[in-house]
This record gives C-alpha cells, structure tokens and sequence, in this order.
C-alpha cells in the first residue's frame, strides 16, 4: 500500500511542475554508458550524453561521465565520480559523491533512495558551486524484459560563489518511462519534466534516450 501512495505523490509532482513555469521548452537527451566490473567490490561506470534543444536547434549541453561504486550492503552502494561537461563558452568539471539505496525489493517492484553530492568548477566565467541532489524511484517490473520506470529528483544549491544570497531550491526532474532489458545491454525510454525554480521559471520538456551496456 505504500508503495501505491508513492507512485501517486511521485505523479502528483509531474502534474504540479508545469503549472509553475512562465516559459516552456522542448529538447532531446541522447545518452550511452558502459559498465565494467574492477573487482569483487568494486565496478565503473563511464558515460557520454548529448542534450539537443529544438527551441535553439542546436546542441545545447555535452558532458563526459565516470563513476567507480562498490556495494557497502544489502542494496546500499556508495560511489565517487568525475565529469565534464560543456555548454556553449562554459566548461565544467565536476567531483560526485554517491550513495544509493534499494529496499523493498521483490519480483515485482524496487524503490530506491539516492543522495548525490556535487561539487562543481565552472570556467568563463570563473565560479565554484556545490550541488546536492535527492532522487526517489520506483521500478515496477512487468516482465524479465521490460520494467516501468518513475521517479523524481530534487536539486538543491548549498554554496555559489558568485552570490551572497541564493536559492536553495534549484530545479525538480520528474521521469516517466520504462526500461527494455537484452542480454547484452537495456534502453531506457523515457518522458522527463525539469522545472528551474528561477526568475524565468523555465519548464523544459525532454525525450529521454539511454542505451546501457
């Protein structure tokens, strides 16, 4: 029962983003990952995306991605990573730390928490932030090949340098889609909502495509 009433708040958040935006955009993310196993405790990630948005008709966002995570419990892993990304004139580096959690897990569903915290370095202009990020999602499994996927993710600003005073709440994504599961790789398909919580209240509605391997 409450995995129910989790689903519908999750679907509540989706229904509520839109209704606070002044400008609505649309744009694509085309994303692939490889994922490799180092040791008995330990396996990598590595990652490359591509944002494409159709209001500009450009390429809007690249970012480069690696993780190394290993498993601290039963359905609790923690991991560390680096990235990069460029967008337009500004680069960004990035320094993630992780931590992940499953429970309530069966044939059927999985719910999961995951804390992820970002400490950003941005070049032209020069400025430092640190980032953090709350998601929370559930995983309905349908068959052995296909699962629905949803969840919704908060981010929070703790530190920018370029201001004294600033927002503490960043942006919400909100994802609908689900997961096709091979024997050597799953695409993920999916419809994802972002909504910045700044003076241009700015909701960008995003075709989300993921091939894993």
């Amino acid at each position: 029962m409450a995995i129910k009433y989790l689903v519908l708040i999750l679907v509540f958040l989706a229904t509520i983003d839109p209704l606070f935006a002044l400008e609505n955009r649309t744009s694509s993310w085309l994303s692939s990952s490889y994922s490799t196993k180092l040791s008995e405790d330990w396996g990598a990630k590595f990652g490359v995306e591509v944002r494409y948005s159709f209001d500009d008709s450009e390429v809007a966002k690249t970012k480069l991605k690696s993780m190394a995570a290993t498993k601290i419990g039963d359905g609790h892993t923690l991991g560390i990573g680096l990235q990069y990304a460029k967008e337009g004139d500004k680069n960004e580096g990035r320094v993630v730390a992780q931590s992940k959690l499953d429970y309530l897990s069966s044939e059927e569903h999985k719910l999961f928490h995951r804390l992820r915290v970002e400490s950003r370095f941005f070049s032209t202009p020069n400025y430092e932030s640190l980032r953090g990020r709350y998601a929370l999602g559930y995983d309905y499994i349908l068959s052995d090949t296909l699962t629905l996927l949803v969840w919704d993710e908060l981010f929070l600003t703790l530190v920018d340098s370029r201001y004294r005073d600033l927002r503490f709440v960043d942006k919400n994504r909100f994802m609908l889609g689900i997961r096709v599961k091979r024997s050597h790789y799953s695409m993920r398909i999916a419809y994802m909502n972002q909504l910045e919580f700044d003076s241009n209240r700015v909701s960008e509605h995003i075709a989300v495509f993921q091939l894993d391997f």
